[in-house]
């Protein structure tokens, strides 16, 4: 069994209950089996994503494999999680915690979900404009860097208009192909490569 405190959420019941079904989809359209799937536990903010992944990692009666996964917030200067971790947040590597353990979405969601520009433009629909998502090195590009283009590319879409968090991030989670995702994000491949192994 795999346990997953994700950052995400916010502090609504209704967006946690989103943000669980959300992953769901995901993970039975990157391949994972009724009785294999990993169990997610959004926690809102990441500090307190980093907290509940603490004490369930020190928990001797869990015998779960414990995942952390939060934004990276910035393009990564190193390929060592907990290294990126300690750099930006301060947050020291727990006791026995491994590499794995530790999964960044870099820089953040947004770059998962425009990885898929064919899921966007059907969401979104008519006047989405696809060419104003970037092509290449998706996790090369800051967080306010891939805001803009999303915000861009859907700023003349209807019915929806322009990109909305809370509304929209869970819905494109549920729709993106992870195997175009996982072509085009390797921090994404990371992390469902380590969910594979340990599922």
């Amino acid at each position: 069994m795999v346990t997953i405190y994700v950052e995400g959420g916010g502090d609504e019941a209704s967006l946690k209950s989103q943000c669980r079904r959300a992953f769901s989809e995901f993970f039975k359209r990157a391949g994972f089996a009724r009785g294999k799937m990993p169990s997610v536990k959004p926690m809102g903010g990441r500090g307190a994503a980093f907290d509940a992944f603490k004490t369930a990692h020190k928990d001797p009666a869990n015998d779960a494999f414990i995942m952390l996964l939060v934004d990276s917030e910035e393009i990564l200067a190193t390929m060592q999680p907990w290294t990126h971790l300690k750099l930006r947040d301060g947050w020291d590597k727990p006791s026995g915690a491994t590499d794995d353990q530790a999964q960044l979405i870099v820089a953040c969601m947004e770059t998962w979900l425009m990885s898929d520009p064919d899921a966007f433009a059907k969401y979104f629909g008519k006047d989405f404009k696809k060419a104003n998502l970037p092509e290449v090195d998706l996790e090369k590009r800051s967080k306010p860097d891939v805001y803009k283009a999303v915000e861009s590319a859907t700023a003349a879409a209807k019915p929806k208009g322009k990109y909305g968090k809370a509304r929209d991030s869970f819905e494109l989670l549920r729709r993106i192909n992870p195997v175009t995702l996982r072509s085009r994000c390797w921090w994404a491949d990371r992390f469902l490569d380590t969910l594979k192994k340990h599922c």
